[in-house]
Formats: C-alpha cells, sequence, structure tokens
C-alpha cells in the first residue's frame, strides 16, 4: 500500500459540495401514505441505484420507505412514517 501525506492545510480545506440527491425534490413533495413509481428505462440508471437514492433522501428527510414487489425494471415505494 502506498499512503499520501496529508498536512493540516489539507484537514482545512472545504469539503467538496455534495451534489443533489434527484429524489430529494419528489419525496419532500410526498407525505405519509403517498408513494412513487419509476422504470429503470425513465431514470436511466439500475434498480438498486433507484433504490440506493429513495432510500438516501428518505434518512435525510427523517422518513421511513417501504418498496413493494415490482417487476425487475420497475421500483415502486411508499412513504409510511
Amino acid at each position: 500500500m502506498q499512503f499520501i501525506k496529508l498536512s493540516r492545510k489539507d484537514f482545512e480545506k472545504a469539503a467538496p459540495a455534495k451534489k443533489e440527491n434527484p429524489a430529494m425534490p419528489f419525496l419532500k413533495s410526498l407525505k405519509i401514505g403517498e408513494g412513487g413509481y419509476i422504470t429503470t428505462e425513465m431514470a436511466n440508471v439500475g434498480r438498486q441505484t433507484v433504490k440506493a437514492k429513495v432510500k438516501a433522501a428518505a434518512a435525510d428527510l427523517g422518513v421511513k420507505v417501504k418498496f413493494h414487489r415490482c417487476a425487475a425494471n420497475e421500483v415502486r415505494f411508499e412513504i409510511v412514517a
């Protein structure tokens, strides 16, 4: 393994700006009992990526999501708490 030495100044630099989660604006608009549906074709990413983004946005908003069983190229979810 080869490490790179970091100075104190390296740690004082501002962290890079966090990219906004594309699921965040949609999840903000939902209430408990509401949900969403998207296909992998609509999202242009894989099913696991969509689910990860929904989970991350839900965690940031402090809500819980339940994923419902559906076809392999679809993601359906509901806000439960």
